[in-house]
């Protein structure tokens, strides 16, 4: 364009910078605003913003601050958008003391804030817990006559639940239910899964049932939440129900879903359900993890199968998966009930030639096991020294 001896003026460059933002390449987004500056066109509010939206995504932060205060200096006035950028961007980063005094600077300049304001303040306020700020943006949002929308509210209804907020996320979700708007998928997880650590399970379960007519889809994360919450309930049965019905959706199990069953059914006393699901897993694919095994073998051990516990820590080995603390644990805890404490020496012996730690849990069932022995001073001179806690 240049070569041919026309001018660009500032539109042209705002549709290439804006081009440039858009291919999150912020550094020749800022070159040709440099070279814009040189040629005598003066950038426009526009011409920031997408710069700044560009820095804004890169997780640029401090230069998406000097972006600002270059505008600013230049005598060309932040409108919502700028303000709105800037203030996302603090969020992002947990710097909310910055977003809300740049939010007052806003408001301050005559700047009225948007209902994307009040979203991006509201998600940072309730990711800190700062839930008196909180209230009063809900109450910005009346002074400035601002429509709440479907954002405001999954943000508020997940906000609340995280915080323990139940009562009141399900008050609000009551109120959103007979409205025009619709929640999302995340934020019925989110609330069913309030409920079901709160202990009202039947009210998740509720929720869960009104899916369908909501046209929302479970996902692997509804499913999960609700299968923990039966097998914390003691409702092994209904647990693996929703397993199947899980399947049967076309929604695939992840290796969580499967730990939590597993889990379940150990602690139900159900070892070989449990097995039964740990190779089921196996076969979808799904690769146990440290945890996954860690807790089929915990079991194993609390049935006195003491054999199966030992070829599944093998295997975990074999299969690139160190055994932790809690593994060490749990077969330890398994040779004291069985009063191997030849065995249980030896695993010692194992923790601390891995440099592991020894936990006031262990360290209190070998000592509980020592005292049984009427020769414990035979063990206490091969005892392993472990690193301090």
């Amino acid at each position: 364009m240049l070569d041919q001896g026309h001018a660009p003026n500032v539109v042209t460059f705002n549709v290439l910078i804006n081009a440039l933002a858009k291919m999150r390449k912020a550094k020749e987004a800022k070159e040709l605003l440099s070279l814009m500056i040189q040629r005598g066109e003066m950038p426009d509010v526009w011409t920031y913003n997408s710069l700044m939206d560009c820095l804004y995504r890169a997780g640029n932060i401090e230069e998406l601050k000097e972006v600002f205060t270059s505008m600013e200096r230049k005598g060309i006035a932040a409108d919502v958008v700028s303000y709105n950028i800037l203030i996302k961007g603090y969020c992002k980063h947990g710097m909310i003391g910055k977003a809300s005094k740049i939010y007052r600077k806003m408001i301050q300049n005559g700047v009225k804030p948007d209902i994307f304001t009040l979203n991006a303040l509201l998600e940072g306020m309730l990711l800190k817990g700062r839930m008196t700020d909180v209230a009063q943006l809900r109450r910005d949002i009346v002074v400035h006559n601002l429509t709440p929308n479907s954002c405001t509210y999954n943000i508020l209804v997940d906000g609340l639940c995280k915080n323990g907020y139940i009562q009141e996320a399900l008050e609000l979700f009551e109120i959103i239910n007979v409205s025009k708007l619709k929640l999302n998928i995340s934020t019925y997880n989110c609330l069913i899964d309030g409920l079901s650590k709160a202990g009202r399970l039947e009210k998740a379960l509720e929720l869960f049932g009104r899916l369908s007519s909501e046209e929302l889809v479970a996902n692997v994360a509804t499913y999960t939440i609700l299968i923990s919450g039966l097998c914390k309930a003691g409702k092994i049965s209904e647990a693996n129900k929703m397993f199947v019905d899980m399947e049967k959706s076309g929604s695939t199990p992840n290796i969580v879903t499967y730990s939590i069953l597993i889990d379940g059914f150990c602690k139900a006393g159900e070892i070989s359900e449990a097995y039964r699901m740990f190779v089921d897993m196996e076969k979808s694919g799904t690769t146990p993890d440290i945890v996954a095994y860690s807790i089929l073998i915990d079991g194993l051990c609390k049935a006195g199968e003491m054999s199966e516990a030992c070829r599944m820590f093998v295997d975990m080995e074999k299969r690139g998966s160190p055994p932790n603390e809690y593994t060490f644990g749990a077969l330890i805890h398994g040779f004291c009930q069985i009063n191997d404490t030849q065995t249980v020496v030896q695993l010692l012996q194992v923790m601390t030639d891995r440099g592991m730690k020894l936990n006031e849990v262990i360290e209190d069932m070998v000592m509980t096991q020592l005292l049984k022995e009427d020769n414990c001073h035979k063990y206490l001179h091969l005892l392993p020294t472990f690193p301090p806690r």
